[in-house]
């Protein structure tokens, strides 16, 4: 009986297995702006500098690309922004895809009152999913300081995707200077996720045959 159990339960987790799946890579090889990823489930955009350049494989922006100070607005006067897109494909009958994470890069030099905010089209970029902001006075901004960031994507709308369906993340960044020796710079920037399977209605009801005839094996005995 207990051996019976056990294969029940482990059927019931295969079918509703969870992969995961590198869906973006910018790391902007040879001055790139394509992504190295190689999934089958994420069709991408070429990432978009929007400001500034990519140049010894970083995207590179300056204060004078820049026009907003402090925390920044995307719905405000003079939003700057550097992104991607993704479509969701490849994926099987009962598959859905989920976002759960977004890492980057991000080095500033001689900053003044600096930020980069990570957007997203789920809410109309509406909120910010994660950002950086201020000066650290601890630090030497004369010479680069670079901040890894590990953004979880833990909105419900980045959950549940489907074939055709299409989320752009977007980098808004602010400097209260307008020098061109000030820098802003992205790089390494990975999106992950997982692939679900949902259990077709044929195995959900293969499942109770062989919950019915167990159950019904052990009360005989």
């Amino acid at each position: 009986m207990k051996k019976i159990f056990c294969a029940l339960s482990a059927f019931i987790a295969v079918s509703g297995v969870v992969h995961a799946e590198v869906l973006a890579d910018f790391s902007f090889t040879g001055d790139s702006a394509a992504s190295s990823d190689s999934s089958i489930y994420s069709s991408l955009t070429a990432f978009n500098v929007g400001v500034g350049s990519i140049s010894g494989e970083l995207v590179s922006a300056t204060g004078a690309d820049v026009t907003q100070s402090g925390d920044v607005d995307p719905a405000g006067t003079g939003a700057r922004y550097q992104s991607f897109t993704l479509t969701v494909t490849g994926l099987g009958a009962g598959e859905t895809l989920d976002l759960t994470s977004l890492t980057y890069d991000y080095t500033v030099i001689q900053p003044l009152n600096f930020a980069v905010g990570l957007y997203s089209s789920v809410d109309g970029f509406a909120s910010a999913a994660a950002q950086l902001d201020g000066v650290d006075t601890d630090l030497d901004y004369s010479t680069p300081q670079a901040f890894n960031q590990t953004v979880t994507l833990s909105a419900g709308d980045f959950s549940g995707l489907e074939n055709a369906d299409t989320v752009e993340f977007r980098f808004y960044l602010a400097d209260g200077s307008s020098s061109t020796s000030r820098y802003h710079q992205l790089d390494n920037i990975v999106l992950n996720g997982t692939v679900n399977a949902i259990p077709e209605p044929s195995m959900l009801g293969l499942v109770g045959v062989v919950g019915l005839a167990a159950f019904s094996i052990r009360n005989r005995k």
